[in-house]
């Protein structure tokens, strides 16, 4: 606050007049009082009015002859307004006084207080007037409060290591422009957080080539990637450790995981394969052992495609509508027919509609007591023979034999053997499903197997190899036709054992950059006996690709790895590919399902059968039977011719069909009357008998009729205060209790209540 208008007071101008008179030294200001009052100020006060406080740190200079420089600090914890101020002298003199209405200052609780003022005399000499406590001028500047610094230069703020200086915005940026820098410089600038861009930089940073065919790469562990380029020769190649029948041009990548280390070697050549081998820091080498492997993809093989090597849909085995995942294998039995295992279980042979049926047959003597029939084909039940009708016998002498062949004159037998010699007459056919006799003179042959062939080496049909060791023709540079030739592996880049291998030439049309016939195709034959191929038009060639056969690789022992052979599912006669799926259901055996239709179980030979058996009466239109165990047919049984009858009796008429043992059968719904007898079955038995209802027990009631239950029958109830016996004779359980809280017992016998129910 520069130029204060002090006014001095009277007292305080006759002190400094005597101080100057008696020549002692100059008076000291030792204290400023402050107050909030608002007052006129004039020579005669000689008291601060309201005055709050005063201070005594304070400092001040004289700047001139009649100005000084005060400097006022308060950093205690007073809460005031401050409208006026008094000097006082050391000797008690108020000097002078300054006020005005409007507040100077507000001081709060967390503030400080510094005032610095120039006060100017009009009338005396300021140098009569020293300061006490005069230990400071303004206060540094900190963290936690203002005052005075100095500002940091340009190179003191690059430097970044003052600690007391200000920064001015025009030295901010160029150490902002600097530090930037210098983070770009930073290799790992970000070492506190991992992203992809560092963990590439740091793990996979790209490490100086590899040009020295000499160079061995057991010896290239350092993490990160490298370009390797050696001469393309299997004995360099082998001293360097790369892949043998790699092509020696490629990037090389270590991954060092601790005693850990994986490298793998990508092909750069035409081939473009990938192989990998891993070892271990603490092994001499540290690849001791661990061959170089070839990385399948889509390139080199596609394992999806083995799927096709079975040439046929799998049956999907428990997956269908109730099924569980028990093993079940199929296979054709030799004079059982097809059957299945389910686990270790076998469950007999399967029974087809559409051809001879095995259920289990004997060749049994007499008349069975039961035969399968039904009134439609797809509605098949159990009969008892005794009671059928026949009309009349089926003619003596049976069906022609059945190896004999009709032509509507004669029969033909078909006899298997092989008399030797040429036959004039052959079966054959365009359409699988008929067949006709044609003369072989009238047969086409393509070729003859043993006619015209020479023997020896001059023969004119021979091909002969070219020696075209160093060349590698551009397909626009082969002629129209096929030729043969031997090449050197450098030439054309086909390196699999050996220095040479042999190449056919052979390009369907067209001479120089005529392809209208189609590309240019060479085969080329190895010394590690793989075939190989490549095709190419005008100058450029594709990469070679290797033939799989029987020698390198076997696609039929893909079907191996299912540890079965699998059934065949929608190739037979006559079937088409829909879903199939085949599993054991728990309480209804073996289960099919056709795309989203549950076809029901499987009847076995060996096993019980069920056909949609209901009890029938009558006699069906239609049963099963047949002349061998292998031959099973559909036959109406009106034509049957029957020795004799089981029982007399059975009459056609109607009156005595629905009889059991000469008793008649009534049935009526809720006659209205209750049974003395009723008919059951024992458990273990077939057969039903005649009961007493009177001997029957009743596990319980389900509803109470007539004069209900007897106190103590079997399905009567009885309550006691006892939940540990019924108390009663026979066997009881217990429906439920109750507690008897009223009683105070202890929730023993005697404290709750009991229901219990006969039920023996």
């Amino acid at each position: 606050m520069p130029g204060l208008q002090i006014i001095i007071t009277k007292a305080g101008r006759a002190a400094l007049v005597n101080a100057e008179h008696n020549g002692t030294a100059p008076l000291k200001i030792t204290e400023i009082g402050i107050t909030a009052a608002v007052f006129t100020a004039n020579e005669d006060t000689n008291a601060l009015p309201g005055e709050i406080k005063r201070i005594k740190t304070i400092s001040g200079e004289v700047v001139a002859p009649d100005t000084m420089h005060v400097t006022i600090r308060d950093d205690g914890t007073d809460t005031y307004t401050m409208r006026g101020i008094g000097y006082w002298l050391s000797n008690g003199v108020l000097l002078g006084v300054y006020s005005q209405p409007d507040p100077i200052l507000q001081k709060s609780t967390q503030s400080m207080m510094l005032l610095a003022a120039d006060v100017v005399f009009a009338n005396i000499k300021a140098t009569s007037l020293t300061f006490g406590d005069a230990n400071f001028t303004n206060p540094p500047a900190t963290v936690d409060r203002q005052g005075v610094v100095e500002l940091a230069t340009v190179e003191e703020t690059k430097a970044g290591k003052d600690g007391v200086r200000a920064v001015t915005p025009a030295a901010l940026a160029p150490a902002m422009d600097q530090a930037i820098a210098n983070h770009r410089a930073d290799a790992d600038p970000h070492k506190q957080y991992l992203t992809s861009d560092r963990a590439n930089a740091l793990y996979f940073r790209r490490l100086p080539a590899v040009t020295n065919s000499d160079t061995d790469c057991d010896t290239l562990l350092e993490t990160g990637v490298r370009d390797v380029s050696v001469a393309n020769d299997r004995g360099i190649v082998a001293a360097t450790h790369l892949p043998v029948g790699g092509d020696g041009y490629g990037t090389l990548t270590t991954v060092n995981g601790g005693q850990f280390v994986r490298q793998r070697y990508s092909e750069g050549g035409t081939t473009r394969r990938t192989w990998e081998r891993t070892g271990y820091l603490d092994s001499t080498p540290p690849f001791f052992g661990r061959a170089w492997k070839l990385l399948w993809d889509s390139v080199t093989f596609d394992p999806t495609s083995k799927q096709n090597t079975l040439g046929f849909t799998p049956v999907q085995q428990g997956t269908g509508i109730a099924q569980t995942q028990n093993i079940v294998k199929i296979g054709w039995s030799d004079g059982k027919g097809l059957k299945a295992t389910v686990d270790a279980s076998d469950q007999g042979s399967f029974v087809f509609g559409d051809r001879a049926m095995r259920l289990n047959w004997r060749g049994l003597a007499g008349q069975p007591e039961w035969l399968f029939g039904g009134a439609y084909a797809d509605d098949v039940n159990v009969y008892n023979p005794s009671n059928f009708r026949v009309n009349y016998a089926d003619s003596a002498g049976g069906a022609q034999a059945a190896e004999k062949i009709s032509n509507g004159i004669s029969y033909m037998r078909l006899n298997w053997g092989d008399p030797g010699g040429q036959t004039a007459w052959l079966w054959g056919s365009d359409d699988p499903t008929s067949a006709r006799l044609m003369t072989t003179s009238q047969l086409r042959v393509g070729y003859a197997a043993g006619a015209g062939v020479a023997t020896n080496a001059a023969a004119a049909d021979m091909v002969l190899s070219k020696d075209t060791r160093d060349t590698n023709f551009a397909p626009q540079d082969t002629i129209c036709g096929a030729t043969f030739a031997m090449q050197g592996n450098q030439s054309d880049g086909l390196t699999d054992g050996g220095n040479y291998h042999g190449v056919m030439n052979f390009r369907p049309w067209g001479i120089g950059a005529d392809f209208t016939g189609g590309y240019a195709h060479q085969l080329g034959f190895t010394e590690n006996d793989n075939i190989w191929h490549r095709s190419g038009k005008n100058a450029e060639w594709r990469g070679w690709s290797k033939l799989w056969h029987s020698g390198n690789f076997n696609p039929a022992a893909k079907q191996d790895t299912l540890g079965y052979s699998p059934v065949q599912q929608g190739t037979g006669i006559g079937q088409i590919p829909n879903t199939v799926k085949i599993g054991w259901s728990n309480g209804s055996g073996v289960k099919v399902t056709v795309d989203a239709t549950d076809m029901g179980s499987v009847v076995f030979g060996i096993q019980s059968i069920r056909l949609n058996w209901s009890g029938f009466g009558g006699q069906p239109p239609w049963l099963f039977g047949g002349t061998s165990p292998g031959d099973v047919n559909v036959y109406n049984p009106s034509n049957f011719s029957v020795n004799y009858a089981n029982s007399a009796g059975y009459a056609t008429g109607a009156g005595n069909a629905d009889k059991v043992g000469n008793v008649s059968m009534r049935f009526q719904e809720n006659p209205g009357a209750q049974p003395y007898y009723v008919y059951g079955c024992e458990p273990g038995r077939v057969e039903m008998s005649l009961y007493n209802r009177g001997s029957l027990a009743v596990g319980f009631a389900n509803q109470l009729t007539g004069p209900g239950l007897q106190d103590g029958s079997i399905g009567s109830y009885r309550l006691n205060k006892n939940y540990t016996a019924p108390e009663a004779g026979g066997a009881w359980e217990l429906r439920g209790y109750a507690y008897d809280f009223g009683s105070g017992g202890d929730g023993g016998i005697g404290s709750r209540t009991a229901l219990w129910q006969r039920v023996a």
